[in-house]
């Protein structure tokens, strides 16, 4: 008797809090019934959830000041319930790696230079204090002030770690936290010989890696799934007639029902004169004004700016020559690639380094889109990429409508030079776009136009499939996986065209 089996798969846009609660007992987010509980208790009327706080469970405890979530939460002067939670990491490995990487050819693809780049990775993590942790944003914020009133005294690039945090915070539940000043400074003191003797081997580090030594042979171990449960989820959901593509997007969307942003940057030390907002005749003009195929009029009518929360009425200011502006810009949103054999055959004995395996487009105000044009004005070198919606986030303050926001260039120029390796991962998705999506055009028109059979077809393409670590034995398995990638992202592709239609038609 041959057994059958049975995949529900529940639309998670559609179903009810109450049922998304039954199915992730442990996960939190705006519709679990202790973030309500809070904002009830707390009086808010708005919600602003980070992600970091909806991917962790609902019992977690941050390790800087041993608080749990239902004593992090607090509810903002406007209402706001704030659910924040940030990674806190050594700012000491970004200064190592700043001085390392330099050292080292990242073009050169030979075994030699890949030991050499090994050896970066591993001299980098030599001089760092602490690893990155999530801490609540109090703490996070904390360590930042407890730094500036140190002023000159401690490098640019240091770093508190959470067990110093907690001996300088004064702690109440639901509050923000106090600083000790003097329990500051008796912290640095204590760390101070520390770091300096860190910078000392880190000298001594760079001078081994210029010289060519600190060489490290081999690969790190991979800890991999095994292949029947990478494979039998979607293969059971494709018989029960289901796209195996849309388990991929269950965190995503599950993070879409958690992460909330109301009241995104309002905050209660605005006390500048309010700027002239637009009237309904001035942002009919600007409409008019725009053309059909311009994301100003592309937008849903309830959008707002995926940094700053703005609309599009808040998002218009007048420039110096009293002429309203305020145009849209696209921006990418990357996703992480989860599938264990989906890395492998990415970036083979390198898959601990990680890979993007998507994005979603998004539109950001002009305000929050001029942080990267003044980024690459002052620096041509800088990326389009070079900041993350998260990182404008994080560096654009003093948000309210119809006024330009400030911003810590120098702090924006530092954000951006650590990015780095989400530049590198944002270049190694675009080479695997465009070899996945090349490999299926040439098999189409191997078999079409040239009427070639599809085994013949697939032998002539097998070589194309090669990348640095694989063996020849392993190509044939690795294009069978790189067309079911071009399929993919050619259908992500349509799909991602097909929401940027223009949503009135033309005139």
């Amino acid at each position: 008797m041959t057994a059958s089996f049975s995949l529900v798969m529940p639309d998670l846009r559609a179903v009810s809090d109450e049922d998304l609660e039954s199915l992730l007992p442990q996960a939190d987010g705006a519709w679990s019934r202790q973030t309500k509980a809070l904002m009830l208790s707390l009086g808010a009327q708005k919600l602003n959830l980070n992600s970091n706080w909806a991917e962790v469970r609902r019992d977690w405890v941050c390790e800087a000041c041993q608080r749990r979530k239902l004593e992090i939460a607090r509810a903002s002067d406007n209402g706001v319930l704030l659910c924040q939670l940030e990674w806190h990491h050594d700012h000491l490995r970004d200064h190592a790696k700043k001085m390392l990487r330099p050292l080292v050819n990242t073009e050169d693809r030979t075994p030699e230079a890949r030991d050499l780049r090994r050896g970066v990775d591993a001299c980098k993590d030599l001089t760092m204090r602490f690893f990155t942790t999530l801490i609540c944003n109090d703490c996070n914020t904390a360590e930042g002030k407890a730094k500036s009133r140190l002023g000159d005294l401690i490098p640019s690039y240091f770093s508190f770690s959470p067990r110093e945090i907690m001996r300088f915070i004064q702690v109440k539940p639901n509050r923000m936290h106090g600083i000790d000043d003097e329990a500051v400074r008796d912290v640095w003191n204590e760390v101070e010989r520390d770091v300096t003797d860190r910078l000392a081997f880190l000298d001594i580090l760079a001078g081994r890696l210029n010289a060519g030594g600190h060489r490290i042979h081999g690969n790190p171990p991979q800890f991999w799934s095994p292949h029947v449960l990478t494979s039998i989820v979607p293969r059971l959901a494709s018989q029960q007639g289901h796209d195996a593509e849309s388990l991929y997007r269950i965190p995503g969307i599950v993070s879409e029902r958690s992460v909330r942003h109301d009241g995104f940057g309002i905050s209660p030390r605005l006390k500048r004169t309010a700027s002239r907002r637009p009237s309904l005749e001035d942002l009919a003009a600007f409409r008019t004004s725009q053309g059909v195929e311009t994301p100003w009029r592309r937008v849903v009518p309830d959008w707002r700016c995926e940094v700053c929360r703005r609309d599009r009425s808040e998002a218009l200011r007048l420039s110096g020559k009293g002429k309203w502006t305020g145009r849209l810009h696209r921006h990418m949103v990357f996703t992480a690639e989860r599938d264990p054999q989906a890395l492998f055959w990415r970036v083979g004995d390198e898959s601990w380094m990680g890979a993007f395996r998507s994005y979603r487009v998004v539109y950001i105000c002009q305000d929050c889109r001029q942080v990267v044009t003044d980024l690459r004005s002052i620096d041509a070198s800088y990326s389009e990429n070079a900041l993350s919606v998260s990182d404008l986030r994080d560096l654009v303050t003093d948000i309210a409508p119809n006024r330009k926001h400030d911003v810590d260039m120098p702090a924006a120029r530092a954000r951006a030079d650590e990015n780095s390796e989400y530049l590198g991962l944002i270049d190694d998705y675009n080479r695997h776009r465009s070899q996945s999506i090349s490999l299926t055009i040439e098999l189409t028109t191997l078999t079409g136009e040239f009427r070639m059979g599809q085994e013949e077809a697939l032998i002539e393409l097998t070589p194309l499939a090669w990348a640095p670590g694989f063996s020849d034995d392993q190509l044939r398995e690795r294009l069978d996986w790189l067309l079911l990638e071009g399929r993919r992202l050619r259908r992500e592709d349509l799909e991602r065209d097909a929401d940027l239609l223009p949503m009135e038609p033309r005139a």
